[in-house]
């Protein structure tokens, strides 16, 4: 089967919510085609819904490798480091992100605070600033 078929198939299964048949698909899709993207992108918010944080940026990362061009793979690996308080890191994903997905005005926003948590080391404005924020 080509690549796109099995990405097409995944993508489907996953609108639908069968995830393990949307699993399948995808796996066949990079089996096939190793730098599928769209295809790691999907593999890695799967990964990233079951917990699986560390396996779901590895994905997104990949997938970023392969297809820097779709933004929400940015996007995603954005939300998986400010979980892993990688702040500096986030924010250079999600201005990919904004950048790519210039229409989507909402993620100019995300990039903006984590913009100001990278700067802040992880703290808020609101929450009052330690010492360590001041250094």
């Amino acid at each position: 089967m080509h690549p796109e078929s099995w990405y097409e198939e995944g993508e489907s299964a996953l609108a639908a919510g069968r995830i393990a048949q949307a699993e399948h698909a995808l796996w066949q899709c990079i089996a096939v085609m190793p730098g599928h993207g769209a295809a790691l992108h999907l593999l890695g918010r799967i990964r990233s819904e079951q917990g699986q944080h560390q396996q779901a940026l590895a994905l997104q990362q990949r997938s970023r490798a392969v297809a820097p061009q779709l933004g929400w793979n940015a996007f995603a690996a954005g939300e998986l480091l400010e979980r892993q308080r990688q702040w500096l890191e986030a924010y250079e994903a999600f201005t990919h992100a904004a950048t790519c997905l210039p229409e989507q005005s909402w993620i100019e926003k995300r990039r903006l605070e984590a913009e100001g948590l990278a700067a802040l080391g992880g703290q808020r404005l609101g929450d009052g600033l330690s010492s360590a924020a001041y250094a």
